[in-house]
């Protein structure tokens, strides 16, 4: 599948505008909770954030703002004030960063991930991602461009499942890195 990569400033503020909107995420409680970056730094980096947890759909997520990282994770229950949550992976929409939003030949737009993904010890997953992921991969129009992994078709009636089956694949391939090591 070829696709558009999206990179004006607008454009990214208002494919993030409809991500938001389509996962209705001002709908939702938010929770401030810390939240754990795996391999930000070598004890691994906590900051605080305002989640909003999306409890039909088992995952919860920080959308507050385009240009700081979005950050997911999974999570089968209600969660307390404060406490620590484990980021299964962050869409960072900055050029060149994890995050970007495409534009299909039929003018949808999609959610896409570059398969950079940190594990348990702080090293990028970004080989073991490609080599293992199942799910629908964009490539660039051009050959030498990096590949994207497709989470969500922003106009589809599933949005969420698709973000979440997404999420469920990057814990997939984690596990697999961490087995296989």
């Amino acid at each position: 599948m070829v696709a558009k990569l999206l990179e004006k400033t607008a454009n990214i503020e208002l494919c993030h505008a409809l991500l938001r909107e389509r996962l209705h995420y001002d709908n939702y409680q938010k929770y401030h909770v810390r939240l754990h970056y795996r391999a930000a730094e070598p004890e691994g980096k906590e900051e605080y954030a305002d989640v909003a947890w999306l409890e039909p759909y088992g995952f919860w997520a920080d959308l507050s703002d385009p240009w700081r990282p979005n950050v997911l994770g999974l999570s089968g229950e209600s969660f307390t004030r404060g406490e620590l949550l484990p980021v299964t992976c962050r869409f960072d929409f900055q050029a060149g960063k994890s995050g970007a939003f495409c534009r299909d030949r039929y003018g949808g737009i999609l959610l896409v991930h570059n398969g950079d993904i940190l594990g348990a010890g702080g090293e990028s997953l970004k080989a073991a991602f490609w080599q293992d992921y199942k799910g629908i991969r964009l490539e660039g129009p051009e050959q030498q461009e990096q590949p994207f992994a497709v989470a969500a078709h922003l106009g589809s009636v599933d949005i969420a499942r698709q973000i979440k089956d997404f999420l469920d694949e990057v814990v997939r391939i984690r596990t697999l890195a961490w087995l296989f090591e």
